[in-house]
């Protein structure tokens, strides 16, 4: 298992919201915090910190960078002691 923080840049249409919680499920990754802000007019920002196969995580990022609704994602391995 590892912990992965998951920065992104994405569309501020409902549809990006639902799609993006809709993968982390999909991936069965287990989602410990998420941050939604408004960025600028029609993005957010957004930070979630998930746990799961390092493999399913990066399905995760490979899936998300296929949208149109992603616009920029950067996942970070976490240390879990």
């Amino acid at each position: 298992m590892a912990r992965y923080q998951l920065q992104l840049l994405l569309s501020s249409q409902p549809e990006a919201l639902a799609k993006l919680f809709l993968l982390v499920r999909q991936g069965r990754l287990s989602l410990i915090e998420a941050n939604v802000k408004y960025e600028e007019p029609g993005l957010f920002r957004a930070e979630l910190l998930i746990d799961g196969r390092v493999e399913k995580i990066h399905w995760l990022v490979n899936k998300l960078v296929f949208y149109p609704y992603f616009k920029k994602v950067e996942p970070t391995p976490i240390e879990v002691s």
